[in-house]
């Protein structure tokens, strides 16, 4: 039997007193003067969540987080286990377990806790929990007010001192991107400055940011294969982007192992995937670059230049660029016989 179900078996089996006893334990631990017993406490309401609110059983759960969270008598940490809790019950239950007040409640939760009032410490959970949250806040997402709340929070994020905040909410953009696509015309000027300003940054961010922008341009793709509504949103960018990409291609360091991801590394992926996206289009804006440094005695353009030329036989037509191919050709062809550069 599998594993999930024996401990469901075996708690259903207890006394509901008993079940009552344990939930009320759980909830008062999260209040408890050590991390490690909030953090197991955390991950204990999620293990019973997981059984009991999917069939009924723990209804009040969320509303009662939810009080504590905003009680101003209780301390930070205390909130910040509670919203630990709602960040694993949301990576556990299925979206379709929940019933729209619960979704709600979440989600009421965690803005109250994104406000930029709120200590770096809160913000930083909330915003994590934010991220698996989204998975079902497609009801809450359907009034204006409430979406616009939800992105406004998570782009006051983006911009938050705070570096983990700023990496956790640009990370969250992956779930907009892909969950909220069809509302984000309004929104997305906003987020793109942000993720086009985290590329030339600190490096965690910058490579969040890579990853988020490549997320959408695969989403456009996508839509754009199976022939549903695309808003453009890459192509509109595509130009400014990859300029931006191609120059963040150039921050190699020589200590980089080839596996550790690093903002070129991102930059590349997420260049690849606009170049599938823009197709012919983003020939020009890149072969400048790739022509005038594939031959380059600066290791650090010549690299980028092999990585962009790399990228760019993703998207366009073999026809459209076939004679470019060719002029590479003749420079690789040296350097693959020379051994001159390990990047060829």
């Amino acid at each position: 039997m599998d594993l999930f179900l024996r401990k469901n078996k075996c708690w259903n089996n207890l006394d509901p007193g008993v079940r009552s006893q344990v939930k009320t334990a759980m909830i008062s631990c999260l209040n408890d003067d050590s991390f490690p017993v909030r953090n197991a406490a955390a991950s204990a309401v999620s293990a019973i969540a997981k059984i009991e609110v999917p069939i009924g059983l723990w209804d009040s759960l969320f509303d009662d987080l939810n009080c504590i969270v905003q009680d101003p008598s209780v301390r930070l940490e205390t909130k910040s286990a509670c919203i630990e809790a709602i960040r694993y019950i949301c990576e556990d239950l299925d979206p379709d377990s929940i019933n729209d007040s619960m979704s709600a409640s979440i989600l009421l939760m965690l803005l109250y806790c994104l406000q930029s009032s709120i200590p770096t410490a809160l913000r930083d959970e909330a915003i994590q929990a934010l991220n698996v949250a989204l998975d079902f806040a497609g009801v809450f997402m359907q009034s204006p007010e409430q979406c616009t709340r939800v992105m406004e929070a998570i782009y006051s994020c983006c911009q938050d001192a705070s570096l983990e905040v700023q990496t956790h909410a640009i990370i969250c953009l992956n779930a907009v991107f892909e969950l909220f696509y069809d509302v984000l015309t309004p929104f997305f000027p906003s987020f793109y400055n942000i993720c086009k300003s985290a590329i030339t940054s600190v490096s965690e961010v910058a490579i969040q940011a890579c990853f988020s922008l490549e997320t959408l341009a695969v989403v456009e793709k996508m839509r754009i294969d199976n022939k549903e509504t695309c808003l453009n949103l890459a192509a509109n960018c595509g130009a400014d982007l990859v300029e931006v990409l191609c120059i963040a291609m150039t921050k190699q360091h020589e200590e980089d192992d080839g596996e550790t991801m690093t903002v070129p590394m991102a930059a590349a992926t997420c260049l690849a995937a606009f170049c599938e996206v823009l197709k012919n289009d983003v020939v020009s804006i890149v072969w400048p670059f790739v022509s005038t440094n594939i031959n380059s005695s600066n290791w650090h353009l010549q690299e980028a230049s092999l990585m962009i030329f790399g990228c760019l036989l993703h998207g366009p037509d073999p026809s459209y660029i076939s004679g470019l191919v060719a002029e590479a050709c003749s420079i690789l062809l040296p350097l693959i016989i020379s051994g001159s550069c390990i990047a060829v």
